[in-house]
């Protein structure tokens, strides 16, 4: 399962695959947190104004998920660790309650992660071994599972997502897409 806590990542898979979180073949989840920052943050209003399109497939994640025995075990080990030093810059991790919250999920339901947040990246992969999914992976798998045809919007919708300066895809998974959908990926 994906949860996805990136809020240009999240809006821009949902005009590829609108119903990915409504739909349990897609493997996607998303934390009500995401849900609050697509709807109310004012920079998304103006970058995203079709956002609204979508209201009704973000769905989010259950807030009974947060009762369970399994979420409140990693939340007390996330507690525990979420001040632990960055290996890889020699500071604290700087995880909001969100973040936290997130990791718990992540640690408790073994999802996999898709990020653009830094600290929460290393922290999952440093202390629990969970590495980060690209968009671009995410999209591969549901072609792979044959869960949507590639056409020309949706390529136009990976040539908005340049335009708009979001995070480049790895190689790797820009030539399993390219081998998937005969498609050359938009160039960064």
């Amino acid at each position: 399962m994906f949860v996805l806590c990136d809020t240009c990542v999240l809006l821009m898979l949902l005009r590829i695959a609108p119903d990915m979180l409504i739909d349990s073949r897609f493997n996607c989840v998303a934390p009500r947190q995401m849900r609050d920052e697509i709807f109310k943050t004012q920079k998304f209003k103006e970058k995203y104004p079709w956002r609204v399109r979508f209201g009704a497939k973000v769905q989010t994640l259950p807030e009974s998920i947060f009762e369970t025995v399994e979420y409140k075990r990693s939340q007390e080990i996330v507690k525990l660790t979420a001040s632990n030093i960055n290996e890889k810059n020699g500071k604290p991790f700087g995880l909001s309650h969100a973040d936290k919250a997130i990791a718990a999920c992540v640690v408790a339901f073994e999802y996999q992660l898709s990020t653009g947040d830094t600290d929460l990246r290393s922290y999952l992969n440093q202390e629990f071994g969970v590495s980060n999914v690209s968009p671009l992976e995410i999209i591969n798998d549901w072609l792979a599972r044959k869960l949507m045809d590639w056409d020309d919007n949706k390529q136009a919708i990976l040539e908005d997502w340049r335009r708009c300066e979001e995070h480049a895809q790895p190689k790797e998974q820009i030539k399993a897409f390219e081998a998937i959908t005969g498609r050359t990926y938009p160039a960064y």
